[in-house]
């Protein structure tokens, strides 16, 4: 079930913080709430200018599931099959990226996407307290994008901390199951038709038009 889709709304919970030699880096929380029993999510990235929390919930992170999502997968850390091009960099076992409460990861820039969605999923695995939410999907503006690879850095813990790169205040809280693995979807590009082609439909529509009227003449 789904806890909660932010869209662009979500922006709200996008933050900059400082990062090493002074630059500033976009950073959000997801689902960015205060409650200390709940599972936060946290994504940071000194490459790109904003990061938004998209959507989170129970369960699995299947953003094609969500109503009017419109992106694909395009890589997932856990399969070499799902998705349609390997983007996730330093995958040198099956256990990178789906393991652990924080670190950092790189991917490659694909191109003809406007924005990228990045979703993190916990694990499950025997813990007698789950927290929620199970996953969360962070949106990533890589439109105006110069960048031939990114990097980042993930966290999942509960409560808040001023730093992305530690797993908040409970690191061995039962709320903070292991990261399962990382899952990149995104949203083409719209590509917009050339005056030309506008000229064309417009003419193509006179035409219908015409016809119709001349079969009802002549039916008549």
């Amino acid at each position: 079930m789904v806890k909660g889709i932010l869209g662009a709304a979500g922006l709200a919970a996008v933050m900059t913080f400082g990062a090493a030699g002074g630059a500033q880096a976009a950073m959000a929380t997801c689902p960015d709430t205060a409650a200390t029993d709940d599972r936060e999510f946290s994504l940071a990235s000194a490459d790109v200018a904003s990061i938004g929390c998209y959507a989170f919930g129970d369960g699995n992170d299947k953003l094609d599931k969500l109503p009017g999502f419109t992106g694909t997968l395009l890589d997932k850390s856990d399969s070499n099959s799902d998705g349609t091009m390997p983007l996730l960099l330093g995958k040198t076992d099956e256990n990178d990226l789906q393991s652990g409460l924080y670190g950092t990861f790189s991917f490659i820039v694909p191109t003809g996407y406007d924005t990228l969605y990045i979703s993190f999923k916990s694990g499950q695995g025997g813990k007698k307290n789950d927290g929620n939410p199970d996953y969360a999907a962070f949106s990533v503006d890589v439109a105006a994008l110069a960048l031939s690879t990114l990097s980042f850095n993930w966290a999942i813990g509960s409560g808040h901390e001023d730093s992305p790169y530690t797993a908040f205040n409970a690191i061995d809280s039962d709320l903070n199951q292991a990261l399962s693995h990382v899952s990149v979807y995104g949203d083409p590009s719209v590509v917009p038709l050339p005056a030309a082609g506008w000229f064309l439909l417009t003419a193509l529509v006179g035409l219908a038009g015409t016809r119709w009227l001349n079969k009802g003449r002549a039916a008549a």
